[in-house]
């Protein structure tokens, strides 16, 4: 039996982490399709839906569908959650 370890956000993610201003959690944020900034969570998530890929100096963030998410986690490339999905006190950030 194969022991599969979960992988580990790269170097170029973890390094960029900073605590989220209302919880704590360690984030990255990124640059979406639309230029708007995304809060993401900086730890890998086995429910996360957000590929983050880098581009020069900045973070580009794009949720990808559940199968796709799946097939990176298969192939070893770590899948994020947007921190909007996971922050306790999202509801005080949001724009409406």
């Amino acid at each position: 039996m194969t022991t599969r370890i979960a992988p580990q956000a790269p170097v170029w993610v973890s390094d960029r982490a900073e605590p989220c201003r209302s919880c704590g959690t360690p984030i990255v944020w990124c640059r979406t399709e639309k230029g708007a900034l995304m809060p993401v969570d900086a730890v890998p998530s086995k429910a996360g839906n957000v590929a983050v890929s880098r581009a020069g100096s900045e973070l580009h963030a794009g949720v990808v569908q559940p199968r796709q998410a799946d097939g990176m986690r298969a192939a070893g490339r770590p899948v994020f959650l947007a921190h909007f999905a996971s922050c306790p006190h999202a509801d005080q950030w949001r724009t409406k």
